[in-house]
């Protein structure tokens, strides 16, 4: 039962995080097409780290939900594939959001007002590496009976 819910959590978070690429792409086309012009922030600076953070932060949340996607498919019962599909994108996209954050409060943009960016790619990468810890404790490790 606990997985189940596990399952549908991830499968909701899949389609919320592909949902959530469209307003970055948008933001990702008006900061290249016009940097000058886009209104992400008052100086030179802060332009660069909101591209920083849609380059980065939203670049990996799209490598990291496709690659959960193909888990999701393919390998839920295989403990290898929880691992390299959901386990370590998923702690790599934490230390990537905590060093986002840390980019956004170090440059000193508004980030009280702008905090959910950092929740969009840190929530989906929370989900994904329990996820994975998950489908790898259900699935122990083999023991190799030459050994024994």
């Amino acid at each position: 039962m606990k997985l189940l819910i596990l399952k549908i959590i991830v499968f909701v978070t899949i389609i919320i995080s592909g949902l959530s690429m469209i307003p970055a792409l948008t933001a990702f086309e008006t900061i290249t097409t016009s940097p000058e012009e886009w209104m992400g922030g008052v100086s030179p600076e802060s332009t660069l780290v909101w591209f920083a953070v849609i380059f980065l932060g939203f670049g990996f949340l799209a490598f990291e939900t496709l690659l959960a996607l193909v888990g999701f498919i393919f390998s839920q019962k295989k403990r290898l594939g929880a691992f390299w599909l959901f386990k370590l994108p998923g702690i790599l996209g934490i230390i990537l959001s905590i060093f986002l954050t840390f980019l956004i409060i170090g440059y000193g943009i508004d980030w009280k007002n702008h905090l959910f960016v950092i929740l969009y790619i840190l929530l989906p990468s929370l989900i994904f590496a329990i996820f994975g810890n998950t489908i790898r404790k259900l699935n122990p490790k083999k023991r190799n009976l030459q050994e024994m």
